[in-house]
């Protein structure tokens, strides 16, 4: 799966005058910002993120991640340069090891499209979307609902329709 996210990087950041380092997995650009890639496979590879300074961390399907190691990584996300704003984004799907908790923090009890802070001032709020919300997906790609409805039906219901309460 990351790869599949460098790979597209690879379509955008070299119009931004962006530079690949493939040993480091890290855009280098012009104004001097990075991007990095990483993965977290097991539980303690969170350490390997451990006293870095991150200005913006995204996770791709936040709901492969554990409870453990979310707030763990977001504890890098830092400056001690008060014209930068930190931020934290993440995608999600209904089901895997993390559903429960990404459930809890971000969806049950909660109005999409608000915004909720946190007793440390970190703020969250949960945008729902579905496979319908991505035109190009739909255009391009105009067999994938076929291919979801075909799923067993808390799988399709999870899917297909972003449903949280089936699991």
């Amino acid at each position: 799966r990351l790869q599949e996210i460098i790979d597209r990087s690879h379509r955008w950041y070299p119009r931004l005058g962006g530079v690949y380092n493939t040993q480091e997995r890290r855009w280098h650009f012009p104004s001097g910002a990075a991007i990095a890639f990483g993965h977290v496979q097991h539980e303690g590879d969170k350490y390997n993120y451990q006293g870095h300074e991150y200005h913006y961390m995204g996770f791709d399907q936040l709901e492969e991640f554990t409870e453990n190691q979310y707030p763990f990584l977001m504890a890098q996300v830092r400056t001690t340069d008060p014209s930068i704003n930190c931020y934290v984004r993440a995608t999600a799907n209904p089901g895997g090891i993390g559903h429960a908790w990404v459930r809890r923090r971000f969806i049950a009890g909660k109005e999409p499209f608000t915004i909720y802070t946190d007793e440390i001032g970190n703020t969250r709020c949960f945008v729902p979307a579905t496979v319908y919300d991505n035109p190009t997906l739909m255009t391009n790609d105009p067999h994938y609902v076929a291919r979801l409805q075909t799923l067993p039906e808390k799988d399709r219901k999870a899917l297909l329709e972003g449903n949280w309460d089936v699991f």
